[in-house]
């Protein structure tokens, strides 16, 4: 089984939009054999699993990182001892 996911994201990492696909092939197969005395029983099952969904997720109030870079007090009152 072989699946695939597509994602892009927009305005700033806030709109994603994804596709995904599942059983692109269709190779899903189930194959059962079994022997009971003189009979033999053969059994196979084709599913058809494919299917794909479209995501779009959107995030509100993200926050946002500090753009900080400084020394904090407390290395000035370690460096001052």
């Amino acid at each position: 089984m072989l699946n695939l996911t597509l994602r892009k994201d927009f305005f700033d990492k806030k709109l994603s939009v994804s596709l995904d696909a599942y059983d692109i092939f269709r190779t899903t197969k189930y194959k059962e054999r079994m022997l009971t005395g003189n009979v033999a029983y053969t059994q196979t099952e084709d599913y058809n699993m494919w299917n794909y969904s479209i995501s779009l997720i959107y995030r509100f109030n993200q926050k946002i990182k500090s753009k900080y870079r400084g020394k904090s007090t407390v290395e000035d009152d370690v460096n001052r001892l």
